[in-house]
């Protein structure tokens, strides 16, 4: 179905930003926090804050923004947060910049785009919605992971044996690249989302009605 496909891809390509932008995390505070303690305090306080912020977003804004802008405009958030946060981390590649990038990216994504995916799979018949859900939030992101480590694995390894110390900038324009493959996605999602909802694999099956017209009373 074209609005799934190109669901897909978006999903995998956020799902990759995701991950780009939380090694990039990793990398920075690395650096700045050398001791176990100070890290973990660090940690704590920041999963804390993006923690609050889910809650807040979630029950303020989320609800607002859907009906505000329909179902098929609202998954425009999440790309269009991985490219702002791409560009945030490139300006800034310092902590800030980087927790700022987890931050602005990851809370669209936890409370826009995932209230909107369970509202779209709404529209999925019930024997299926369970592989599609499986498959969106399991299989997807596991893919997502893999294709991450594969490439910026292989780009930081390259940079290192050619002598490329500021390798991140090079990931991190990867990870806008695969923000604008999102965008572009969710863009033709939009395109053909009407259509698509008249698609036959979305109709539901008439077994019960079947049965009944057959029993004689």
């Amino acid at each position: 179905m074209p609005a799934f496909r190109y669901l897909t891809i978006s999903i995998l390509a956020v799902v990759v930003c995701e991950n780009i932008f939380d090694f990039h995390l990793l990398f920075t505070s690395e650096r700045i926090f050398s001791d176990q303690a100070s890290y973990q305090k660090f940690f704590s306080a920041f999963v804390l804050i993006r923690v609050i912020g889910y809650l807040i977003f979630e029950s303020v804004f989320t609800r607002f923004l859907i009906n505000k802008f329909s179902l098929k405009n609202s998954f425009l958030f999440s790309p269009i947060a991985a490219t702002g946060a791409a560009l945030v981390a490139m300006a800034n590649p310092s902590l800030w910049g980087s927790i700022g990038a987890v931050l602005l990216h990851n809370v669209p994504l936890y409370t826009v785009d995932k209230t909107s995916r369970r509202s779209f799979l709404a529209f999925v018949p019930e024997e299926r919605r369970g592989r599609v859900s499986l498959f969106l939030d399991s299989y997807l992101v596991a893919a997502g992971a893999i294709v991450t480590v594969a490439i910026v694995g292989s780009i930081i390894l390259i940079s290192r044996l050619l002598g490329i110390t500021s390798y991140f900038y090079i990931y991190l324009t990867f990870g806008g690249l695969v923000a604008f493959v999102a965008l572009f996605a969710i863009l033709k999602m939009r395109s053909v989302y009407d259509s698509s909802l008249f698609n036959w694999r979305l109709k539901r099956r008439q077994r019960s009605k079947n049965i009944f017209d057959k029993l004689d009373f």
